[in-house]
């Protein structure tokens, strides 16, 4: 069983501020890509992946999604610290227009 990073919303001011380039998933997945990118296009493969993680979903992986749930609603404001410490990257479209799914994450934002 997985240890939880946070006991509690009080513990979100204590974490640090994660660096997007060294800390999490992202920056492990571009290094494999980029080692082993001329194998996957000798094998004629082309790198194109997704990774959909956001705020309230690192922060469920932090907590736990009951205990993040209930953060929400009993301390609206700690949830909202813990919500600004996760980094958030954006890739907009080739066309340089947002994505149905960008707009509907910012729309979420402007909730919290």
């Amino acid at each position: 069983m997985l240890k939880k990073s946070l006991q509690g919303i009080e513990g979100a001011d204590s974490l640090p501020h994660p660096n997007v380039k060294t800390d999490g998933l992202l920056p492990f997945i571009i290094s494999r890509l980029k080692n082993n990118q001329d194998a996957i296009i000798k094998a004629d493969h082309q790198i194109r992946f997704a990774i959909a993680r956001g705020p309230l979903n690192i922060a469920s992986f932090l907590m736990g999604t009951t205990e993040l749930m209930m953060a929400t609603a009993m301390d609206p404001e700690g949830t909202h610290r813990l919500l600004k410490k996760i980094p958030i990257l954006f890739v907009i479209g080739s066309h340089g227009r947002k994505s149905a799914s960008l707009q509907l994450m910012e729309f979420l934002f402007l909730m919290i």
